[in-house]
C-alpha cells in the first residue's frame, strides 16, 4: 500500500515527533509499503533544508512544504501568532498540492495525520475524504490549559481542543501513544491501536570510554531534555539538594537546556539559592551527538520525571526508551503507562510523581547499591528492546491499517 505521513512537525530532525515519524516511515518501508512524509510546518530561516522537492531517507521519501519564516524583533505576541498561522496556512496548501500531485501519479491509499492542530488538519482530512483516501491519526498528546500562555484565553488551546473533539473523531482509525488516549477514543466507538514510543535499538550500539575529564568517582546523575514544566525541573532540583544534604556525593548534569527561559530558568534560579546544589550541578545546553553519547555513557544513572497531570497521562515519554538503551539505570515517575512496561527495582526505579522526597529516595537507593544499579540498567535495556523496537511496532501498525483498508 502507499502511505503518506503528513502534518505540522519538524523533519527529519529537531523533535521527538521527528524521531517517531522517521522510525514509523522506515519500518513501514521495510515491510514493503511505499512511504512518504510531508511536513507543512514553517521552517526557521536558519534551517538549511531545501523545500518543495522530494528527499530520500532510509527507504522512504519526504517533502518539506512549510515556508521559511524569521522572527521580527519587537513584534507583539498576538502579531507572532497571526504571522505563524499565516505561514501554517501557506504550508498546508503547499502540502495538499504535493499530496494531490502524488495521488494523481500514484494512488495514495492511506494518510497518517500527525498534528495537534484543528487548523492544520481539517482541510487535509476533507481533501482525503473527497478522494477516498483512508485517514488514520497518530495521537501522542493532549495538552492541559496550563501548558499555554494565558491558559484557556489562548487561541492555541482551543485549536487543540477542536482537534481532539471535532477533527480526530472524523478519522477512520487512531494510533494512540497511551492507554489514556486509547480508552478515550475507544469509548467513542473508534478503531484504535496503542503504539507507545518507537525507537531503533541499532542506533545505540556505540561504545564509549567509561570516564572523561569531567567525570570522577562522584555519582553522575544526568537529565536529558528541555526541562519543560511537566518534567518537574524544580522537583528535580529539590530532590538532588535533599540527597546532597544527606551527605551523599552526586553531580547533576542537565543536557539540552541552558536554563535561560521558562521552567528551566526557574529551576536554575532555585539552584542559585542552594550552595550545595549550585556547586554540584551544571547546565550543559545542547552538545554534539558524540559528546552526548559520551556523557550518557559516563553517567551512573539517568533521571526522567513527570508530574502527574492529564498532560502526562495522555502522552508517553519518548525520551524514556532512549534512556533505557544506554544500559544505565533510569529513575522515572509512576505516570502514564510506564509501570505497565517496566517493573520497579528490576528494570527501572519508579517513584511517586510530584514528590521530591520520593525522587530523592530513589536517587539514594541507586547510590547505595553495590553495583550502583548496573543490573537494573541492563534489564531495562532488555525490556526496551522487547517493547519499543520499531520493527515490532511498525508491523502492528501495518496490520492495523491493512485491516482498516479491508473494511473501508
Amino acid at each position: 500500500m502507499r502511505l503518506v505521513i503528513a502534518g505540522d512537525f519538524l523533519f527529519p530532525e529537531g523533535s521527538a515527533s521527528a524521531s517517531r515519524i522517521r522510525h514509523m516511515a522506515k519500518g513501514l518501508a521495510q515491510l514493503g509499503h511505499d512511504a512518504y512524509v510531508v511536513t507543512t510546518v514553517p521552517q526557521k530561516a536558519s534551517c538549511n533544508m531545501e523545500s518543495n522537492i522530494w528527499h530520500t531517507l532510509e527507504g522512504y521519501y519526504y517533502y518539506v512544504a512549510g515556508p521559511t519564516i524569521s522572527s521580527r524583533s519587537g513584534q507583539s505576541y498576538v502579531g507572532k501568532i497571526k504571522e505563524y498561522y499565516s505561514a501554517f496556512r501557506r504550508g498546508l496548501y503547499s502540502g495538499i498540492s504535493c499530496i494531490e500531485e502524488l495521488n494523481e501519479k500514484k494512488k495514495v491509499d492511506v494518510l497518517i495525520g500527525y498534528s495537534y492542530r484543528y487548523f492544520c488538519m481539517h482541510q487535509l482530512i476533507n481533501y482525503c475524504r473527497k478522494r477516498g483516501i483512508l485517514v488514520v491519526r497518530d495521537v501522542v498528546e493532549w495538552f492541559d490549559p496550563a501548558y499555554f500562555r494565558m491558559g484557556r484565553l489562548n487561541p492555541l488551546y482551543w485549536d487543540r481542543e477542536f482537534n481532539m473533539h471535532l477533527s480526530l473523531p472524523k478519522s477512520d482509525g487512531i494510533i494512540a501513544i497511551s492507554r489514556f488516549i486509547a480508552e478515550w477514543f475507544s469509548a467513542r466507538k473508534m478503531k484504535v491501536i496503542r503504539i507507545p514510543a518507537i525507537i531503533d535499538p541499532d542506533l545505540f550500539t556505540v561504545n564509549c570510554k567509561k570516564k572523561t575529564d569531567y567525570c570522577n568517582d562522584v555519582f553522575q546523575l544526568t537529565y536529558l531534555g528541555g526541562m519543560i514544566e511537566r518534567d518537574g525541573p524544580i522537583l528535580m532540583m529539590k530532590a538532588v539538594n535533599e540527597v546532597l544534604k544527606s551527605g551523599l556525593q552526586i553531580f547533576f548534569n542537565i543536557i539540552g537546556s541552558e536554563g535561560n527561559e521558562g521552567a528551566a530558568l526557574k529551576a536554575k534560579q532555585y539552584a542559585e539559592t542552594k550552595p550545595l546544589l549550585k556547586k554540584q550541578m551544571k547546565f550543559w545546553g545542547r552538545v554534539p551527538q558524540q559528546k552526548l553519547i559520551e556523557m550518557l555513557s559516563c553517567s551512573d544513572a539517568l533521571v526522567f520525571t513527570r508530574l502527574d497531570s492529564r498532560d502526562a497521562k495522555a502522552t508517553f515519554p519518548t525520551r524514556l526508551p532512549e534512556y533505557l538503551m544506554t544500559g544505565k539505570p533510569v529513575i522515572t515517575s509512576r505516570v502514564s503507562d510506564i509501570a505497565e512496561y517496566l517493573v520497579d527495582d528490576k528494570e527501572a526505579v519508579i517513584v511517586t510523581p510530584n514528590s521530591s522526597n520520593a525522587l530523592a529516595e530513589g536517587i539514594r537507593k541507586l547510590v547505595k547499591m553495590p553495583d550502583r544499579g548496573e543490573k537494573i540498567g541492563v534489564e531495562g535495556m532488555k525490556k526496551c528492546k522487547q517493547y519499543f523496537d520499531y520493527r515490532i511496532r511498525c508491523k502492528d501498525i501495518s496490520d492495523f491499517i491493512e485491516d482498516l483498508l479491508h473494511n473501508y
